[in-house]
Parts: structure tokens; sequence; C-alpha cells
């Protein structure tokens, strides 16, 4: 790779064009600007930021400052170009590639810090083993090494399964109890799924994403696991009118009715009188995280009632009945596969819902969670 940034400029009679924008502040794809016009092009600090986008740039991220010796270079093609009619330089080198001093990235460091935080020794009484995270690497036999091996015979997490919030800030830490006490094996974290969680040498747990985790607890032939779920306490629900949901065959069906409001779960509402088979409306519920169904008081002739479904059975679960505005409804699946539907009335006998008063429902209602 080259050591600099093709600018791409190509000729227009006293005109430049730029062919693309992807540095900062450049014109916009295909503008023309004059040659005069290059002065106010960045000055510096312009960052290479779309993977591919430059054949000649080495990495992204790598950084250009424009080069006032190039762009008189052109200018003076340009000129020439005028008098003599010679040909006006295409891909011109208008910026260079500069260090960026401010935070140099030091790679041996960052190296011999990854090995020191996932490179150990275990020992079973007949090997000495050297591990990277899980992967064994090599062993050696004990033999008289003289190395006293005291094996593990049980290990236990001290934590429970837990649901975790993905925007809480709290640290988690899990501990775990070796037999017997003094134990000389290694114990190791394992994350199944670490694009949800990881988990350090130490036991630190760190969120990365919605989803599940097994975290595992390993010493010598002994682990323990529990469970992680991260879940996000803003439930995405949508609220439309002239229908309501009820039973149909075991699956939530959508009626037309005009003094009524219903949720849904995606993007757009379903049509009136679809049958949901496969629960792709109601709110995917997940096991041991408490659901809070809430509606303010703020239109407080309002009315709101839950229903749960359970798809394993094709079964109504639950059917909460009418409740009123500024009651909330909670709710703690013991299993996965649920779904929560909500209908809406205004006033005790109902009335018809306008768009004035499906608006104020939709500012009212949310769907949240309470995660330990």
């Amino acid at each position: 790779m080259a050591d600099t940034f093709k600018g791409f400029i190509t000729s227009d009679g006293r005109k430049l064009r730029i062919s693309h924008n992807d540095l900062v502040d450049l014109p916009e794809k295909g503008t023309e600007i004059s040659y005069n016009d290059l002065k106010d092009l960045p000055e510096a600090d312009a960052t290479l930021t779309k993977t591919g986008a430059f054949a000649d740039a080495k990495t992204v991220g790598d950084k250009f400052t424009k080069s006032e010796e190039r762009i008189q270079e052109l200018k003076k093609a340009i000129d020439d170009a005028d008098q003599t009619g010679a040909e006006i330089p295409d891909n011109v080198v208008l910026f260079e590639e500069v260090e960026d001093e401010e935070n140099p990235m030091d790679i041996e460091s960052f190296v011999k810090e990854k090995i020191k935080e996932n490179l150990t020794l275990d020992a079973d009484g007949e090997y000495i083993r050297l591990l990277y995270g899980e992967d064994e690497l090599g062993k050696v036999p004990m033999g008289n090494s003289g190395v006293e091996v005291v094996p593990c015979t049980g290990v236990t997490i001290n934590e429970s399964d837990m649901n975790i919030d993905i925007s809480s800030a709290k640290s988690y830490k899990f501990t775990a109890t070796v037999t017997p006490a003094d134990c000389t094996q290694t114990l190791r974290w394992i994350s199944s799924v670490p694009t949800v969680a990881t988990i350090s040498s130490t036991g630190e747990l760190t969120v990365v994403g919605e989803g599940a985790t097994v975290i595992t607890a390993r010493c010598g032939n002994y682990t323990d696991t529990v469970n992680i779920s991260i879940v996000d306490s803003n439930v995405s629900v949508g609220v439309d009118k002239n229908g309501g949901w009820f039973i149909s065959s075991g699956a939530a069906q959508l009626d037309s009715n005009t003094m009524r409001a219903h949720t849904y779960y995606g993007d757009t509402p379903p049509a009136q009188y679809y049958t949901d088979t496969n629960y792709d409306y109601g709110v995917p519920l997940k096991k041991g995280v408490t659901y809070v169904v809430n509606l303010e008081n703020t239109v407080s002739e309002a009315f709101y009632g839950a229903q749960i479904y359970d798809a394993s059975t094709a079964s109504r679960l639950v059917d909460a009945g009418w409740k009123n505005a500024g009651t909330k409804y909670m709710y703690t699946p013991e299993k996965d596969d649920l779904y929560l539907y909500v209908n809406f009335k205004y006033t005790a006998g109902g009335t018809t819902i306008t768009d004035n008063i499906l608006q104020q429902i939709q500012a009212a209602f949310s769907v949240s969670t309470e995660v330990s």
C-alpha cells in the first residue's frame, strides 16, 4: 500500500471534481469546485472512516493532512494547460498521511496484556498444563517435579441465576467456593456467549448486549453454572385503535371494534380479524423477568386489560381483567414462550376511541421490566 491518499481529482476545464466525500468536510460527491477553493479543504485530522473506500490507504483510521506542495503543483499544471494546451494531470495526491501522535497504540503492551489475562497454568497430579483461556497449549508430565498438587473435588458458584438491565451501571462480580479449601488447581471462568457478556479470570462480568449466556466456573474436572439474561428495561410496543384482542382456538385474534384499542409488537399493526397463531404481535416475555404494565392516570377515563398467551400449549394463560388508569399490572413469567397482549377502552361503558383519545393512550401507556 502507498503511504499517501490519492484524491482522485479529475479536471473539467478550469474546475475540479471531487469524486467522493469520505474525508471530513469534503464537498458532496460529484460537487464541482474551482482549484482556487482548494485552500478551504480540511487542513488536518481528516480520518479515514470507510473500509475499502480508498485503495491507497493502509488502514482504517489513518489520518491525512492537506499537502500545499501538491496543491500548488496542481494549480501550476492547470495554468500551464491554459497557455500550452498540455494535459491536466489526473489522480493528483492532495492529502498525505500524518502520524497520530495523540494516542499512539502500543501493540506490544496490548498483546502482552491479553496474554497475561488469558494464560494460566494448571496441574492435575499427572500433568502440568499450559492453558490460553480454555485451550490447552501444551502439557508436561509432573514426574518428580516436587510440586504438590491438591486436586479439586468440587466447585460451587456463590451467585444465583440473574437478570441484568443492559443500561445498568452496576458492576457484577462472581465468586465460587472450591473444595478442598487448599486446592491448588486453577479456578477458571467462561461465558458461553461472549456477545452477551464476558467474564474475566477474576469473575468480573462485563455486559455486551441483549440475550442470554451461561457463566461456568471450572476447576479441574468440576464445573458449576449460572444463567444470565441481559434485558432492555424499556419494552417497545405500539398501540392502535378499532379492534381488541380475544381468544380464538388458543391464539389471540383481533376483532373489529371502534370502542377498543390494542397493543401490537413490531413496526406495523395487524389487520382486523387477524388471528395471531404465531404470536408475532404479542410482546415476548422472558422467564424470570418482572414486567410492569402501566397506563398513567393522565388519561383517567381509560381502562386497560392484559392477556398472556402460552405459545407452547396454544392457550391463554392469564386474563387480568379491566384495570383503571394509574393502576400497574405486574407479571413474572415462570417459563419462556409467553406473550403479552393488551386491550384498551374509554369510559366504563365504552365509547368510540377517536384519534385524540388514541394519542392520549399511546402517550400514557408503557411496558417496562424490573430486573434483579
